[in-house]
């Protein structure tokens, strides 16, 4: 307890001040490791060498929050619509853990302003700010667990961002369309 009062003490003499301060909002509780959530938004092109000349960046951090964020979705849809075959909730899965879909998430959290990167590229920017995002999740599985993880994504993310109406009927299967079209209208595809 006394540990994490001096932690917090430090931490508002720190430039970290505002970064935790956005977590804290965003979560509806303080992070308790801020240095995971640093190394979360560390995008590979702007990566740092560690004290033990490791190259740190965000990419353990997406990988395992890419794993959390696809679980949780995949029970909050099963839960949410139990008369919905399989088919339905991958379709919607899959709309929900889009990069894009990520990307616009991480801008109405304001996660976005944290992001740290050293690339121009436009196309792989595209990807950085929905990478950052699942990177967090990441880290929060790290720091509190699944079930503080599984709340977080479900309140904060997808009740208060999320229009599951809206989702359900836009299609960004482009393939399924065209195969769709072609079997309809019998075209052939080459």
């Amino acid at each position: 307890m006394i540990r994490t009062i001096v932690q917090q003490i430090k931490l508002f003499s720190t430039p970290g001040k505002e970064f935790y301060l956005f977590l804290k909002s965003l979560f509806g509780f303080p992070p308790s490791n801020l240095q995971l959530y640093e190394t979360a938004v560390i995008h590979r092109s702007a990566s740092k060498l560690d004290s033990q000349k490791n190259w740190v960046n965000n990419e353990r951090l997406e990988y395992l929050g890419d794993a959390i964020l696809g679980a949780v979705i995949a029970e909050f849809l099963n839960n949410r619509f139990p008369n919905q075959d399989e088919g339905f909730l991958t379709q919607m899965r899959s709309k929900l853990v889009n990069r894009s879909f990520l990307t616009e998430l991480t801008y109405q959290t304001g996660l976005n302003n944290y992001i740290k990167s050293n690339t121009n590229n436009t196309l792989e920017n595209s990807h950085i700010y929905g990478d950052a995002l699942e990177a967090i999740i990441g880290a929060l599985y790290l720091d509190k667990g699944y079930q503080v993880t599984r709340q977080f994504i479900t309140k904060k993310l997808l009740l208060r961002y999320v229009d599951l109406r809206a989702i359900q009927f836009i299609n960004t299967n482009y393939k399924s369309q065209l195969i769709e079209w072609s079997q309809k209208n019998k075209k052939e595809i080459n």
